[in-house]
C-alpha cells in the first residue's frame, strides 16, 4: 500500500531530486498535499534530514 498522497509519486520524485538537486536530497522523503489549491496540487515534501519545501513557492503554509 503507497502512502504517496493523490497525484505523487515520491519514488519518481526521489529520482528526480538526486539528479536535479544533489545537495537538496538527504534521503526518504515524505509528502502531504496542502489544500487550498484551485488549477495545481500543492505538496509539503521533507526529507529525512528535515529539510522541507512546498510545490507552489507563493505558499506560506508549508
Amino acid at each position: 500500500m503507497s502512502t504517496d498522497p493523490a497525484g505523487l509519486d515520491t519514488t519518481l520524485l526521489r529520482s528526480h531530486l538526486r539528479t536535479a538537486a544533489p545537495h537538496l536530497f538527504d534521503g526518504p522523503l515524505t509528502a502531504r498535499l496542502i489544500s487550498g489549491g484551485r488549477s495545481n496540487l500543492t505538496y509539503g515534501v521533507t526529507t529525512a534530514g528535515g529539510n522541507s519545501s512546498c510545490g507552489d513557492h507563493r505558499s506560506d503554509t508549508c
